[in-house]
This record gives C-alpha cells, structure tokens and sequence, in this order.
C-alpha cells in the first residue's frame, strides 16, 4: 500500500463503528423514537466488548457481549421510562447518556491498563481486492467493515421493498394512523429500540476490539453525537449513511495521521475537525433541503411519544 491508500484504508476502519451506530438510530427514528444517549451506549458496548474479549480470549463473543450489553443497556434505561413510562424522549436521552459514561467508567476501572494482542484481521475479498488503488482500501478490511456495509444494504431493501418497512414507515409518519390500522406501535418501538441499542454496542465494540486495542473510559470521544447527526446528514437513507460514515473516519484520522507524519499543524486543532466538520455539513444539508424544496424522509413523528388512550 501507498501512504495514501493506508491512510483512507484506516479511515473506512475509523468509520465503521459511526456506521454500525447511526444504523441503529436511523432504525430507531424511523419508528419514532429519538434517543440522543448513543455516546453512553456505545461505551457500554466498548467496555463489555473489551472486557469478555480479554476474558474469553474471543473477539466475536466480545463483539456480540457489546451489543448484547448496548441493548439491555438501552431497554432499561431508554425504552421503559419513553415506551412504557411515556416520558419526554430527549430528557430521557441525556440521561442515557450520562448514566453510560458514568456506569462504564465504573465497569472499565480495573482494565485500564489491559490491552488486546491484536484485533480483527483483514480479510480480503478475491478479485476485488486487486482492482487499482480502491481494491486496496476497501476490500482488504476486516469483517465488521464488511458486515456493516451488507447490513445497511439489507436495512435499505428492507425500509424500501417489503411490506414491514412499509409499516416501520407509518409509524414513524403516524403512530396513532399505525395503530388504527392494527400495527402493534409498542411492540416494534420496544423491538427496534433493542436493536439501536444492539448496533450502537457493537459499534462501541468494534472501537475497542479493532482499533484502540484497549480501554478508557474516554474511547468513543464524541462518535455518539456525529452518528447521530450522521442520520441526519444522510437523511435518513442507510446506503447513504456508509459512504457518510467512512468520510467522516477520514476526518477522524486526521489528528493522528497528521502526528505521525511531523503535520506543522496542532493536534488540538486537527482532532477538532471532525466535529466542525459536523456543524457545517449539518447547515449546508439543512439549507439545501429548503432551497431545493425535496421532501425529507424525517419520519414526521419523530420524538412523538405514542399514547395508545388518547384515541
């Protein structure tokens, strides 16, 4: 590899995790529910992961312990207290944010100073692999960077040509018109919050198991909050959110890359980027939606608590 391919190599690695968790909260918003607490998940999912993967000495059973660990994590915290409770999504969201950096600070104490011998090997693709300059970058990845790409072609498929995404989508448009027609709005918010927390855990484990090697309780600095608005930057399309997600890996590998290659630039000011880069790209996309005048795929529900009585 070049310097260059390396470099964007890594950067498709850096956004994977951004991927897996602004998946999961598309799924999410698509049913309704707002949930701004993905930092907290993701470290939840980023220290259990870390920890059964040095304990088993098995990283996929680490990756599945951080998804498994992100979704009770966000059934207790997050989805009784909205669903169930019917409290305000975005009170309920800081919470759930600050209760996972809390909590998995306490969990990681004692693993600090713990590190993996190596993470997830690549694994490369036949044929693809050898195409000019991309084959390099995209198809000699690990199999999360893989799994995470087929996963949000599957979610497109499945929002935008079956009969169940089609339902996701009147939920999210009009719960009570939802219910009216017999869908179990509930059931499917309960579910699909499950399976944002679910993603946002293994995302926050694919951080620790294959590019930090290790543990702190500051891992996921600030990915919760770009994938959140990465959702927003895609508008809410899941094919959008992968070439999104591994531009923004570039962003976040600006700092380190800049360090290690002597860059007259400070570090602070390099690792600030990518949230700059966040806001602006936010305006822009905000401003273009209204110039253009598309419409916007917003589930026009979204952050709506369903009460079932008030019909």
């Amino acid at each position: 590899m070049t310097v260059l391919q390396a470099a964007l190599a890594t950067a498709v690695l850096a956004g994977t995790p951004l991927l897996y968790a602004a998946l999961g909260e598309m799924m999410g918003e698509k049913v309704g529910l707002l949930n701004i607490g993905l930092e907290g998940m993701m470290l939840m999912g980023a220290v259990v992961g870390f920890i059964v993967a040095i304990k088993t000495d098995s990283l996929v059973l680490g990756l599945l312990a951080g998804g498994a660990a992100g979704t009770v994590f966000t059934l207790v915290a997050y989805t009784f207290p909205v669903v169930v409770l019917r409290s305000e999504q975005g009170v309920v969201g800081f919470a759930v944010w600050f209760i996972g950096v809390g909590l998995s600070a306490i969990i990681g104490t004692h693993w600090t100073s713990r590190s993996l011998e190596s993470g997830f090997g690549n694994v490369n693709l036949p044929l693809l692999d050898k195409i000019p300059f991309v084959g390099k970058i995209l198809f000699e990845q690990p199999w999360p960077v893989y799994a995470g790409v087929l996963l949000a072609i599957f979610v497109a498929w499945g929002l935008g040509s079956t009969r169940h995404g089609m339902n996701m989508r009147a939920i999210g448009e009009d719960p009570d018109a939802a219910h009216a027609m017999g869908i179990n709005v509930p059931f499917w918010q309960v579910f699909y919050s499950g399976v944002s927390g679910f993603l946002c855990g293994v995302g926050g484990a694919v951080l620790t198991l294959a590019i930090t090697l290790n543990w702190n309780s500051e891992v996921t600095a600030g990915r919760g909050w770009i994938a959140l608005a990465l959702v927003i930057f895609a508008g809410w399309r899941p094919l959008a959110l992968v070439w999104a997600s591994f531009g923004f890996g570039a962003c976040l590998m600006l700092a380190p890359f800049g360090q290690a290659h002597g860059w007259a630039i400070p570090s602070p000011f390099l690792s600030m980027i990518p949230y700059v880069f966040t806001f602006v790209v936010l305006v822009i996309r905000t401003w273009y939606a209204r110039r253009s005048g598309r419409p916007s795929l917003e589930p026009a529900a979204l952050g709506v608590t369903f009460v079932r009585e008030r019909r």
